[in-house]
């Protein structure tokens, strides 16, 4: 779990926001400037913090080996990386997503 997701306005907030900003500015609402206000749908709302951060556990490991003598030196490493969310897409593009490294 992410341990710090800042508090947000909801819809209706944001909305009444806008209103006063427009309102204390004189500013006219039209379709160009407020499409928030005028054009998109005022009842959704979507928790972007929690829909974006989501739990944010990822899956690494690292291995490596090295070794030699006075001429010859040599490193094998081999890696292994699952992102979680915010990275990890979604239905049929998750297994594309891990990823490994010899």
């Amino acid at each position: 779990m992410v341990p710090f997701v800042p508090e947000m306005l909801n819809t209706q907030e944001y909305l009444q926001l806008r209103r006063e900003a427009f309102k204390n500015d004189g500013f006219t609402l039209n379709n160009t400037n407020a499409p928030d206000l005028l054009v998109w749908d005022t009842t959704r709302y979507t928790n972007w913090a929690k829909e974006l951060m989501g739990s944010g556990k990822n899956t690494a490991v690292n291995a490596a080996v090295s070794g030699g003598d006075l001429r010859t030196n040599f490193r094998i490493n081999a890696g292994y990386n699952k992102p979680g969310r915010p990275q990890q897409p979604v239905g049929r593009q998750q297994s594309w997503y891990q990823c490994g490294s010899v």
